[in-house]
């Protein structure tokens, strides 16, 4: 296992096509936080926090919450994943599974 930070960047594109038409470049993106989870790789570590941004009883690693102040993750939303060693990858949610943006 890896201990993976991951920065999860909410979409916020209102402009009628809306974030949940996913992810396109320039998209105003707000982070709500950087989050803690230790997973196999990067997708699984992806998959941690998908389910941590929807299921809001659940905490990282470290104990952190989902704010409750925000909604849940979706299509169009970004994730930054860092494995503490150099290597990151950036993620959109998808309408299946995860759209590599980097």
């Amino acid at each position: 296992m890896t201990r993976y930070t991951i920065e999860i960047k909410l979409n916020r594109r209102d402009d009628g096509m809306n974030y949940l038409n996913g992810h396109r470049p320039g998209d105003p993106l707000e982070t709500v936080g950087d989050y803690t989870f230790d997973a196999a790789d990067h997708i699984a570590a992806a998959e941690a926090a998908f389910e941590f941004g929807n299921l809001h009883h659940t905490t990282d690693t470290t104990g952190n919450t989902w704010p409750t102040t925000e909604r849940s993750m979706s299509k169009g939303d970004v994730l930054v994943i860092s494995d503490g060693k150099g290597r990151a990858l950036t993620l959109a949610c998808a309408s299946v599974g995860w759209k590599h943006l980097d």
